[in-house]
């Protein structure tokens, strides 16, 4: 006996799609999340082995130096705010809500008192200060893939249309290789950059990524099928 979705494929595909485009919120908080976790993680085992310094002195100075570079390199806009001033206002009020206002904060320095790890207690709200900052400064730069992403499609059509008018070959194994590729480039320089244990500048982390995204996007449509 046949069933409703074999009578309707179209209404099937279109049931499976509905709970993967709602599922993607909670993934991406989870990918935040475990970022959070391992660059939390990184600078304990930095603390226990690696680094000179006292306490959580490592983790709060690559907190104040990733605000020097935020007012140094983030200008006012061309809308009149300051994204530097913004980015750090949003990362107060998210670390409050998130670890004053929930008494996350509270709990967890009792329990630290209790085991004897204030320092690392320490470093853990740095960390989390960190984080807040550097998602900040990771949204205001997504207009950078956005740019490389344009370059990349544009390149990559007129490439296609050279293929297509002058009879060139199918490269279709190509095309789906770098089609799985084409997001991760996003992922790796968000991973990277929130959970990387030293303070370093965004650009020398964003700009590479930036440009793998938009050579990927060419090959991808340089290498799409010649008709459709």
């Amino acid at each position: 006996m046949a069933t409703l979705a074999d009578q309707h494929p179209a209404n099937a595909h279109t049931h499976e799609g509905a709970p993967r485009r709602r599922a993607w919120p909670m993934r991406l908080l989870g990918f935040l999340l475990l970022s959070l976790c391992v660059s939390i993680l990184m600078e304990w085992i930095g603390m226990a082995f690696v680094y000179d310094q006292p306490s959580a002195t490592h983790s709060e100075a690559m907190v104040i130096q990733e605000v020097t570079y935020l007012h140094a390199d983030f200008r006012e806009a061309a809308f009149g705010s300051d994204p530097a001033e913004l980015i750090t206002w949003v990362a107060g009020q998210a670390y409050y809500y998130v670890m004053v206002w929930t008494h996350l904060e509270r709990g967890l320095a009792w329990l630290a008192q209790q085991i004897g790890f204030q320092p690392y207690f320490m470093a853990v709200m740095n960390m989390v200060q960190l984080f807040f900052i550097r998602v900040g400064i990771l949204t205001f730069s997504l207009p950078v893939f956005v740019l490389f992403a344009i370059v990349g499609v544009t390149t990559g059509l007129s490439m296609r249309d050279i293929r297509r008018w002058s009879g060139g070959r199918e490269f279709g194994g190509v095309y789906h290789i770098a089609k799985r590729f084409a997001p991760k480039a996003l992922l790796v320089a968000w991973f990277v950059y929130l959970t990387v244990p030293i303070s370093m500048h965004p650009n020398f982390i964003i700009l590479p990524c930036a440009v793998l995204f938009g050579v990927n996007l060419l090959i991808v449509t340089a290498s799409f099928k010649k008709y459709l």
